[in-house]
């Protein structure tokens, strides 16, 4: 077995089961003296899937072109799309349709500055890669290979 098949192995079991990422708690609840409190990452659902990938297509990335950057260009690709990032992030935790759509600005914005940058860049390759666009593809060539729209040899033409 080759690293990327043990890679995307244990990328799908997290997405399985959900990841818990540890985040600084905000003020209110320091006051209490609650430091640090934990976020679940649950598996996506189709429409945090579709919002996902709406938002990661208008950063508008190439993989061809972020081999042949330099370290400038990285830079303002980050300064440019890191606020994306943040917000593809949130809408993966929040994982609802009414949530998304009123807590997950406000939670990016907050999780900019309480997250770690590597830990929200590895949920969005986490989600972005491995978040179910194989079994998308596996289903759409089942479906091609059945052909359920076409006539069953057993039916029998109508008769008046």
């Amino acid at each position: 077995m080759d690293n990327i098949s043990i890679e995307q192995k244990a990328a799908d079991t997290l997405l399985e089961r959900g990841v818990r990422v540890k985040v600084q708690t905000p003020l209110f609840l320091r006051v209490f003296g609650k430091k640090t409190m934990t976020l679940p990452v649950p598996m996506p659902k189709l429409g945090t899937s579709l919002r996902i990938s709406r938002i990661y297509l208008s950063m508008g990335i190439e993989d061809k072109k972020l081999d042949d950057l330099d370290m400038n260009d990285l830079l303002k690709l980050q300064a440019m799309h890191g606020s994306k990032i943040a917000l593809l992030v949130a809408h993966v935790i929040l994982n609802g349709y009414w949530s998304g759509k009123i807590l997950a600005r406000p939670l990016a914005a907050w999780l900019k500055w309480r997250m770690p940058i590597r830990s929200l860049y590895t949920i969005m390759q986490m989600v972005v890669l491995h978040g179910g666009t194989a079994d998308f593809l596996n289903t759409i060539r089942l479906t091609r290979h059945l052909k359920m729209t076409e006539p069953n040899l057993s039916q029998e033409t109508e008769r008046s």
